[in-house]
């Protein structure tokens, strides 16, 4: 019976150290699986945060697109009311403006106001550019950064001691042909009529 046990305490470790390699092997199977599925859930997710730059890249370039169809339409909107303006201004006639000076400083605005001087006789003063004489008025202009300005420095070439009467200091826009032209017009016609 010793014989018989001892046998079987021999089989009893055998099986054991057998059924001990098999789990260790197992064991090794498993951590090697473990590893393969770690690196693949970082590589799924280094792609999912690629993916979802690439989306935010893709939403930004199509935001830039769509920012520059749209520069692209209002610059061909100016360069089309730009041409218009210069076909509307090469068909109509030459106006020639009375400056007061020539002096234009950055944030100027341009005025105009008329001068008249009852004192001077109707022919003098006609010449070009003036449609009418000084007894009527002339319509005077320039850049001041006020109204006020404006008026000072009109006054001090046109005194007051010689005869000369300042008009309404009125602000003009130098991007409105129509008023321009309407006036251009006006002048012409009275320059015309005797």
């Amino acid at each position: 019976m010793t014989l018989l046990n001892f046998v079987s305490f021999c089989l009893l470790a055998v099986s054991g150290s057998v059924l001990v390699l098999a789990a260790r092997r197992i064991l090794a199977v498993i951590k090697a699986t473990e590893l393969r599925i770690s690196e693949s859930v970082d590589a799924k997710n280094i792609a999912a945060s690629e993916l979802k730059v690439a989306r935010r890249d893709e939403a930004q370039i199509r935001s830039a697109i769509d920012e520059a169809d749209a520069a692209i339409l209002a610059m061909t909107k100016a360069q089309s009311q730009a041409e218009a303006r210069i076909i509307r201004l090469k068909a109509s006639d030459r106006m020639v403006v009375n400056m007061v000076d020539n002096e234009w400083r950055k944030f100027d605005r341009f005025f105009e106001v008329t001068v008249t001087n009852p004192r001077m006789p109707a022919f003098l003063g006609r010449g070009p550019g003036s449609a009418t004489g000084w007894s009527e008025g002339r319509a005077v202009s320039g850049f001041a950064r006020s109204a006020e300005e404006f008026r000072d420095r009109v006054a001090a070439r046109f005194a007051a001691k010689d005869g000369f009467l300042l008009g309404q200091v009125q602000a003009k826009s130098l991007l409105d042909d129509d008023s321009l032209l309407t006036a251009s017009r006006a002048a012409d016609a009275s320059q015309a009529s005797p």
